[in-house]
């Protein structure tokens, strides 16, 4: 344990202490001492060596008393700070001060420093805790179609839910299965839809479905004034679409619509996926506002679900449950009778307690233990230091060299210990020492 605190010491030297800009210049003796300052006084404060039995003179130079237990100076810090400049406030100085509490190079009690750092690890495990609780298996919300099944594969974990809630504006079918499902070819059901929506000038309206591979879809639409036709593969696409309209990149097809009206043309599109992703077919109205009319005609594949467990049928909303750690996952398939072109959905990972607790309340707990008992046996309580009676808001604080006084400036305690300015006259006369100094009167006459 010494050799490790050895190394510690070694590894977070004077070198790095100068990187908080907390350095202390080289003192001189003679004139240098009588003004009791130094160029850095905003970080350290000025100090000055006082002896009872050595003031008489013009020079307070440090003379130990004779016959005196006291055989070192006694040095005084003044608190004289420029909050401006203050170098502890930057970045470096806090991560010089965080290496030296957790490696034993600042000086500490051992139970302050293990109180600094089961408070870190219950902040950091809670909010870690928190946020992939909430982030990462929290509630996803996203868009479906009517006849839309898709798999949930985002927010989603055996590990970290217990169950899984879904909710929607449409009625909907749910199911749970292992391991992959593998889609229906042969059977392909045939949906109709038609939507006629109105379009502001500068806007945009656009319709979505998920398709499986091997899907095909017919588009017939018209307007009465001219809008332009886009369609968009996957949502990352879209959303590039949304943020630059001429992003040639974001669509794999794009047409014009006719203006000649719905009752004398229409303009037709046809799509076969060979990827299964969303599809957004997106109308832009870049001139007069109209009216649009879309008419699909979509051949769907779906899964083969003859391996599915069936969970809820023609439902609102669901809640499944999920077996630890293992390979199950849902899928849902929505309802053809709604007159929706989109619906809002959600699905919401409950959270497993045992796990959560186990990872983020017992993993931290041992941890801490075992850095606990590296600081007791690594790192050491510091001297007791002997402070004078306070006497006029000054405290004499003796066997303490002049860098110790220093305010305590930490990102671990958000606090700051400071020293009032000293009195001339706060200078303690002992027995040992009966001598006193002079007065601000006696000097006057002098």
């Amino acid at each position: 344990m010494n050799s490790l605190k050895s190394l510690f010491k070694s590894i977070f030297s004077e070198e790095a202490t100068q990187n908080c800009g907390c350095q202390e210049q080289n003192r001189t003796d003679g004139a240098d001492s009588q003004g009791g300052g130094t160029d850095d006084a905003y970080c350290h404060g000025p100090s000055r060596p006082v002896n009872s039995c050595n003031v008489h003179d013009e020079d307070l130079s440090s003379t130990a008393c004779p016959n005196s237990s006291v055989s070192t100076s006694v040095h005084i810090s003044v608190n004289r700070r420029d909050s401006k400049s203050h170098p502890c406030d930057d970045w470096v100085c806090s991560m010089c001060t965080l290496w030296g509490y957790m490696f034993c190079f600042n000086k500490m009690t051992r139970y302050k420093r293990t109180e600094i750092l089961w408070m870190w690890i219950s902040v950091l495990s809670v909010f870690i805790g928190l946020g992939i609780a909430v982030g990462a298996f929290g509630v996803n919300e996203f868009e479906t179609a009517p006849m839309d099944m898709r798999i949930i594969d985002h927010k989603y974990s055996t590990i970290f839910c217990y169950t899984l809630s879904l909710q929607s504006e449409a009625r909907f079918r749910a199911y749970r299965f292992t391991g992959d499902l593998r889609p229906r070819t042969r059977k392909r059901p045939f949906y109709k839809a038609e939507y006629t929506k109105y379009v502001d000038s500068g806007d945009y309206l656009y319709y979505n479905f998920y398709f499986l591979a091997g899907s095909s879809v017919s588009l017939i639409s018209c307007s009465d004034h001219l809008v332009e036709l886009y369609v968009i593969k996957g949502q990352g696409h879209f959303d590039q679409w949304k943020t630059n309209k001429n992003c040639s990149g974001c669509y794999v097809a794009s047409a014009p619509v006719k203006v000649n009206g719905c009752f004398l043309n229409y303009n037709n599109y046809s799509l076969s996926t060979n990827e299964t992703d969303t599809y957004f077919f997106v109308f832009m109205n870049r001139k007069q506002s109209t009216w649009v009319t879309a008419k699909f005609g979509i051949s769907r594949v779906f899964y083969d679900l003859a391996y599915t467990t069936q969970m809820c049928v023609n439902k609102l909303g669901c809640r499944i449950p999920v077996e630890y750690n293992t390979d199950q996952r849902i899928v849902y398939h929505m309802t053809p009778k709604t007159t929706k072109s989109t619906m809002r959905m959600s699905s919401t990972c409950e959270a497993r307690l045992s796990i959560f607790l186990t990872i983020f309340a017992l993993g931290p707990a041992i941890f801490g233990l075992l850095l606990s008992l590296v600081i007791y046996f690594a790192c050491s309580d510091p001297e007791p230091e002997r402070i004078l009676p306070r006497r006029r808001g000054v405290n004499l604080i003796i066997n303490r060299p002049p860098e110790l006084l220093d305010e305590e400036c930490t990102p671990l305690l958000w606090e700051t210990i400071s020293s009032d300015p000293p009195q001339y006259d706060d200078i303690n006369i002992s027995a040992s020492c009966p001598e006193r100094p002079p007065s601000y009167e006696e000097i006057d006459k002098e």
